[in-house]
């Protein structure tokens, strides 16, 4: 009685690879058994997932298997599973086939499933973005966002709607961002200080009495805080910040400068509850970002920002 057996294969990334496909016979031949197959699409189909083959195997006398060898074609793309089949179509000898004398071989797919870019409306005082902005969007792109640079001229709710992630820089002007983002549910990053009300984060403050080059880490439990604690540097040079007021209830302060006031905070996710400026969506204010200033903690917090505000 000769059978034939199902078979499974890895699909692989790259080149052809080879799933053997047992054909059996019992008792063993008592002579030589020639055996015919060919193969037959399935969802699998030929040439793209395998290459096509018909041929014979021969079970020499006192044997009992022999394999037929498909080639199979590997490729990087993320589907299903799919599948062919080998047809034994005759048998020549002192043997009879058993069932339907086919065999189901079955192309795993192995390949990561494609994970869509996270895009992001970068904000920016210029059609093309300032010469400290290009650093922020090298960054971004570098990292695997989507960027598309959007002048504040042209900033209405409508136009930064379906983006993952809208950031401010600071060369935006005031006036024209204003509120248009503050109903919007869209996380923001911003590193423009004095639209802290606007974004849900606290009342409008006022300049720093004092130039920093550190701040005083407090919420180092956040995922935003990138590990870091206590006193950090994170500009070389010093620089006047927008001191926040009267943060709003939800608000996680991450970082603070002159007298404990914080300098950084975002809310996590939350309905619109009183006060009524408190945003739909996250958002995250990080002054202390000023290309080429920036050192590596910096750098850190803002990435763990987008990281965040992404996920």
């Amino acid at each position: 009685m000769v059978t034939i057996a199902d078979a499974p294969v890895a699909e692989g990334d790259a080149g052809t690879s080879t799933v053997n496909v047992v054909v059996s016979i019992t008792p063993p031949a008592t002579g030589p058994v020639t055996i015919e197959f060919e193969t037959v699409d399935g969802t699998a189909v030929q040439p793209g997932d395998y290459q096509a083959s018909a041929g014979t195997v021969q079970i020499g006398t006192g044997e009992t298997t022999a394999v037929i060898p498909i080639t199979i074609v590997g490729d990087v793309t993320d589907m299903v599973d799919e599948t062919f089949t080998v047809n034994v179509t005759g048998v020549t000898g002192n043997a009879v086939v058993e069932g339907t004398g086919s065999a189901t071989v079955t192309i795993v797919d192995d390949d990561a499933p494609v994970v869509a870019a996270s895009t992001v409306a970068f904000v920016s005082g210029l059609a093309s973005g300032t010469t400290k902005d290009q650093p922020v969007i090298a960054r971004l792109g570098d990292q695997g966002y989507e960027v598309t640079i959007v002048d504040d001229d042209a900033l209405a709710p409508a136009s930064v709607q379906g983006y993952d992630l809208i950031v401010l820089s600071s060369s935006v002007s005031l006036d024209k961002v204003g509120t248009k983002l503050t109903d919007l549910a869209v996380p923001v990053v911003s590193w423009e200080g004095y639209l802290t009300d606007e974004l849900g984060l606290a009342a409008k403050g006022t300049e720093t009495p004092s130039a920093y080059t550190t701040v005083d880490v407090v919420g180092s439990g956040h995922p935003v805080a990138a590990g870091l604690s206590g006193s950090t540097s994170v500009l070389s040079s010093a620089t006047m910040m927008n001191q926040a007021a009267g943060v709003a209830p939800g608000v996680v302060v991450i970082a603070t400068a002159e007298r404990g006031r914080p300098r950084s905070s975002q809310p996590m996710s939350a309905p619109n509850s009183p006060p009524a400026w408190l945003r739909p969506a996250e958002s995250f204010e990080w002054t202390y970002l000023s290309p080429p200033q920036s050192l590596a903690n910096g750098w850190a917090i803002f990435d763990a920002a987008i990281e965040w505000a992404t996920a």
